[in-house]
């Protein structure tokens, strides 16, 4: 198709968005914070060689309170580096190399996570070789930690004790500067010998939650009593819930720590919440109508959906609340000239579902993130999301959108329209997630977006740049400033 064709066609496409949305109600104006009369350009006071050609051998990430940004990257095989830098004010506040590097796919699945507390990192993935931790406001160097498996993480951190899971399901307590596992947990928890049984990081140990069960099951008796040695690393609940249900299915917030078991009936759930650093049941509530085959959980609110039915339930100091119940197939409908006929949702559980379902940050939206935008081509306009509002269900469709180099500037929604991220990147379009309009283009390829959503890392060539957007984060004197290192 001829780019003046590609250009009518976006034109006639916005018009009758915005008269849509116009008439829903929602106003999508410019998103004036990031406008560029609001950047600052900074000195350089130096550079960041990023290595663009060398492969997947980098990788990044922010600290949960969005104050500092980590880089590692891996120059040969047995050279690689850290960096942090306080995103703020751009200054490079620690470094260190790690000279003893070993990783039998060549830095090909590493990641770097930050503990709870922002105040270490841990770089996980290497095959074979261990894992690294570094303490980078106590010590200057990195020690080895745990035991390496290919396309391991780190899953909950809380130093100087972490757990790691692979992709075989190896489930493993750590400790920071111990080469080798503490415990492996599927070693000796196994289902079969516990029961059903759920698993977290709690006070430096794997608290278990073990038998509760449906009341067609038998209860269980462990085929085998943890050793002293074992038990120094472990604490166990042992709930003993039995209940009628049809199906159980279990629900973890390591933020609250509340665990959530919701069973499914013929014609309603019961949900049980339990505060398990305390160790009590907290509520027990029942919804009829409803039922239920997936759960996603965000501070404030539980979304029970059963195919495309979704139920929004709100957490209260006194308890649970159901706020809607609506059917959301409309969310779908123009999807078939993507996929091939039967492909989408059905009613059995043979299906492919292309949205991934969040919050946003402010968790004022449920947000179902179109994953299926290389299935449609980057010469065409595509509407990445559909937005949910959560006091009244209504539903949104985000406006079309060229599958080129843009973000959409929430940290729950982040796209890039490639397949790989690229530092050769010019240019890239930033997007409000609620007040669509072409924003405002940023120079290279935003990275990463931070977890409140104020800062973006951009890199460009050899260069890194962070983004703060000052008119939403009140500590940096609502400027847009944009430092480069």
């Amino acid at each position: 198709m001829k780019p003046i064709s590609l250009v009518i066609i976006f034109l006639l496409t916005m018009l009758c968005s915005e008269i849509s949305l116009a008439s829903s109600g929602l106003n999508f104006q410019p998103l004036t914070t990031l406008s560029s009369s609001h950047i600052e350009h900074r000195g350089t006071k130096g550079r960041v060689s990023l290595y663009d050609n060398y492969g997947p051998e980098r990788t990044f990430n922010f600290s949960h309170d969005s104050q500092l940004f980590s880089l590692f990257q891996l120059y040969d095989e047995e050279l690689a580096s850290i960096r942090i830098w306080d995103v703020r004010t751009g200054e490079l506040k620690y470094r260190t190399i790690i000279s003893d590097f070993d990783d039998a796919s060549g830095g090909g699945y590493v990641s770097l996570d930050f503990s709870n507390d922002d105040k270490a990192l841990i770089v996980t993935g290497m095959i074979a070789g261990p894992y690294f931790t570094w303490e980078f406001t106590k010590n200057e160097n990195t020690l080895k930690s745990c035991k390496g498996y290919m396309n391991g993480s780190a899953q909950e951190i809380n130093a100087p004790y972490f757990t790691a899971l692979t992709a075989d399901s190896e489930y493993s307590l750590c400790q920071f500067g111990i080469e080798g596992e503490l415990v492996n947990y599927k070693s000796w928890m196994p289902e079969e010998w516990w029961g059903r049984n759920i698993q977290t990081l709690h006070n430096g140990k794997i608290l278990t939650i073990y038998n509760y069960r449906l009341a067609s099951e038998a209860q269980h008796h462990p085929k085998e009593k943890p050793s002293a040695a074992i038990m120094e690393w472990f604490d166990l609940w042992e709930l003993n819930y039995s209940s009628t249900a049809n199906r159980l299915i279990s629900q973890l917030d390591r933020e609250k720590n509340e665990f959530f078991l919701i069973g499914v009936f013929d014609n309603k759930v019961i949900i049980n919440q339990w505060d398990y650093a305390n160790k009590k049941q907290l509520s027990q509530t029942a919804f009829d109508g409803i039922q239920v085959e997936k759960v996603y959980l965000a501070d404030h609110y539980l979304l029970l959906r059963n195919k495309n039915m979704f139920s929004l339930v709100r957490r209260t100091d006194t308890g649970l609340k159901l706020m809607w119940s609506k059917n959301l197939s409309a969310i779908y409908e123009g999807l078939a000239q993507v996929f091939p006929p039967g492909s989408l949702y059905r009613d059995d559980h043979e299906h492919f579902d292309p949205y991934s379902i969040t919050f946003s940050a402010d968790e004022k939206h449920i947000i179902f993130r179109n994953t299926a935008y290389q299935s449609s081509g980057k010469d065409k306009l595509f509407s990445p999301v559909v937005l949910v509002d959560v006091a009244s269900g209504a539903t949104q469709k985000y406006p079309p959108i060229m599958l080129d180099s843009s973000v959409i500037v929430d940290p729950q929604v982040r796209y890039f329209f490639k397949d790989e991220y690229g530092c050769d990147t010019e240019k890239t379009k930033l997007y409000s997630l609620t007040e669509y309009s072409d924003i405002v283009e940023v120079k290279g390829e935003v990275m990463a977006i931070s977890p409140d959503g104020n800062v973006l890392a951009a890199c460009h060539k050899n260069e890194l740049s962070f983004l703060v957007n000052n008119d939403r984060d009140e500590a940096a004197n609502n400027t847009l400033h944009r430092t480069s290192r």
